[in-house]
């Protein structure tokens, strides 16, 4: 029963089929060009009113709305001052209907159904009031912004990008005088190679639809094929990646490479204002050495042409306004010279001073001789190399020390023995008074482009023995020659890339006696009336006592030991004083043994009669008591050396 049933349903929608095919059978007649239009047509449409459009636009009579109809009403739309679209719909139904010779009423502003209103902003068709540019009834999305016809916002753009104004044009595009001859690094990307600064006329919005680049090679020495160089080409707008290409599919022609490249809908000028538009490459990061440096290669960018539309739908290629056409030169380098990358050394703020290091006698202390910094420029680097320039003074080296350290923002990143140095006698232990050379190669440390790193040298001491003993002392350097460091398209730093150097002041060692650290050093310049002016020279010390208890006299004439940089100049008086050391009935400043104590030592300098100059002043040394006596014989010598204790210059007059 049910396969009945189907069967006569079946039946059923056969005989309806036949109805319906003999019914437009029937319909086949030709219209007569005095016929109407009732319905909207496009492109698929068949049926009467196909028969009657056909028959007014003179295309071949057969009911279906094809291409060759197509063309012939967009032929007859063009020819009566309405939209080209090939379109029936009601403006140009009424004007078939009507044969041609209906009078329109336009929308406000408009003169005809092209383009948009410049007052209003609507389509001059009149079917799209209230609709956003490019969108008609029953349009998903615009045909000329690609925004959505309901008017909200899609992902990636927004409704600002439909266009307002009426007829519009590039009013000049002028180069950006900071892009020019640029240098793009090996394996570097997003390049700035070419910058245009775009204006819109006052009559329109403009949006630029693609623009065409073209690269040439100039160059003597290089090779002419760009795909070497580069791989990726990309184009900026407002800031803003709105383009790109790869360089593989680009076109080549007679050395000239070129390719058009389409940009988003985002990229529009506002009438009367400018926009940037930037190209970028991304070079590769095998390029060959003959093809670097502008002695070998200078290339050109030129952005030929500009495809942009106006917010009357109008498109427009420019080709000559401004620099538009205009060849701009670049070329490709080592990412190093091309980023000016530079490894700096230098040393730091609280590098050691020249100082008197008390040391235990058993070994095994561990004495900072050098404080520096390194910076990087242009890039990352990364550091795999670093040697060390060691100048020992009464036992040599691998005596002193038992070892040298390396230490990078405060953590131990390498080592070596003493007994490993470099230098040409190949044997530490004979190297007293001569420099030994050792090279940390046992770590890696990467420094951030802008970025510094502070590194410190310490020397870890041996024992006291007959080799060894009070009085030896050291100095280390770091030279910006002897570090090894790559960038970050792994090429090797050369010499002019590497600059500076960290240099340790003398550390010497005693088990016992007075060692000192520099706080301070001030210069100032006092008036003494009738126009003469005399220096007062301010010295902040801290003094330690290691072994023993040791005594400084308070008379600052007695004890301390200073000289002047000018000939013409003399130290009138030299005060000392002390904030927290103990002052004894024999005017002896104390310092016990361990302890730390601040003292301040004033120099006050003048000039001969008649003299005038820049002067500064030196502490050379303090002299110290090994007994709180009243006996002003030196006892001992704590030696500070110049230049670390040394003044700034004030300018001193003696009428």
């Amino acid at each position: 029963m049910i396969n009945l049933l189907k069967s006569k349903s079946f039946l059923g929608v056969m005989v309806v089929a036949i109805m319906f095919v003999g019914a437009f059978a029937l319909n086949t007649e030709k219209a007569s060009a005095d016929c109407s239009i009732y319905s909207t047509l496009r492109i698929g449409s068949v049926g009467v009113d196909v028969q009657c459009l056909q028959t007014k636009v003179g295309a071949n009579v057969d009911g279906k709305f094809g291409p060759m109809t197509l063309a012939s009403v967009k032929a007859w739309q063009a020819s009566h001052g309405l939209v080209a679209d090939g379109i029936v719909g009601p403006i140009t139904r009424v004007a078939l209907n009507a044969e041609g010779t209906v009078v329109i009423n336009f929308p406000v502003g408009c003169t005809s159904a092209v383009g948009y209103s410049p007052i209003t902003g609507v389509k001059c068709d009149g079917i799209s009031s209230g609709l956003p540019a490019g969108c008609m009834p029953g349009y998903l999305f615009s045909a000329t912004t690609g925004q959505k016809c309901d008017g909200t916002t899609q992902a990636g753009g927004s409704t600002s990008t439909i266009l307002q104004g009426g007829s519009g044009s590039l009013e000049s595009a002028d180069f950006v005088s900071s892009l020019n001859n640029e240098k793009v690094g090996e394996g570097q990307d997003n390049v700035q190679i070419l910058g245009l600064d775009l204006e819109a006329d006052d009559e329109s919005d403009l949006r630029i639809a693609s623009v065409k680049v073209e690269f040439k090679e100039q160059g003597a020495g290089g090779s002419d094929d760009f795909d070497d160089y580069a791989d990726k080409v990309t184009v900026w707008f407002d800031s803003k990646q709105v383009g790109s290409t790869d360089v593989d599919d680009m076109s080549e022609r007679k050395g000239v490479w070129s390719k058009t490249i389409s940009l988003s809908n985002i990229s529009i000028i506002k009438r009367g204002d400018t926009e940037r538009l930037v190209v970028e490459v991304f070079a590769l990061n095998n390029i060959d050495s003959s093809d670097l440096g502008s002695a070998n290669n200078d290339w050109e960018i030129t952005v030929a042409s500009i495809r942009y539309e106006d917010a009357q739908g109008v498109v427009l290629t420019e080709s000559s306004t401004g620099d538009i056409g205009v060849g701009r030169a670049f070329y490709f380098d080592r990412f190093s010279s091309a980023n000016d990358v530079e490894l700096r050394v230098s040393e730091a703020s609280d590098n050691p001073t020249k100082r008197t290091v008390q040391v235990d006698e058993n070994g095994g202390d561990e004495v900072t001789l050098l404080i520096g910094k390194l910076e990087a420029e242009g890039s990352d680097l990364e550091l795999t190399e670093l040697a060390l320039a060691v100048n020992p003074v009464g036992a040599s080296a691998e005596e002193m020390a038992s070892r040298f350290i390396l230490m990078i923002n405060g953590d131990e990143v390498d080592s070596i023995d003493a007994d490993k140095c470099e230098d040409v006698t190949e044997d530490c232990s004979n190297d007293n008074d001569q420099t030994a050379t050792y090279v940390f190669d046992d770590f890696k440390v990467t420094i951030d482009e802008g970025d510094s790193v502070e590194f410190k040298i310490v020397a870890e001491l041996n024992d006291f023995d007959g080799d060894f003993g009070s009085g030896d002392s050291l100095a280390v350097s770091v030279d910006s020659d002897s570090i090894e460091a790559e960038d970050e398209s792994g090429d090797v730093l050369g010499n002019n890339e590497r600059t500076g150097t960290a240099v340790g002041e003398v550390q010497t060692f005693q088990n016992e006696g007075l060692s000192a650290q520099l706080n301070s050093a001030t210069a100032v310049a006092q008036s003494a009336g009738q126009n003469k002016v005399v220096g007062k020279y301010t010295f902040v010390i801290d003094i330690t006592a290691n072994g023993s208890s040791f005594w400084i006299d308070e008379d600052g004439m007695v004890s301390v030991n200073a000289s002047v940089s000018d000939p013409d100049a003399n130290i009138t008086s030299i005060n000392i004083d002390s904030s927290n050391a103990t002052l004894t009935a024999n005017d002896n400043f104390r310092i016990s043994n361990g302890q730390t104590r601040r003292f301040t030592v004033e120099v006050f300098v003048d000039m001969d009669s008649g003299e005038d100059g820049s002067v500064r002043v030196t502490l050379d040394d303090i002299e110290y008591k090994t007994n709180d006596d009243n006996d002003p014989t030196e006892d001992a010598n704590l030696d500070l050396g110049s230049p670390t204790y040394r003044s700034g210059t004030v300018y001193l007059i003696t009428p």
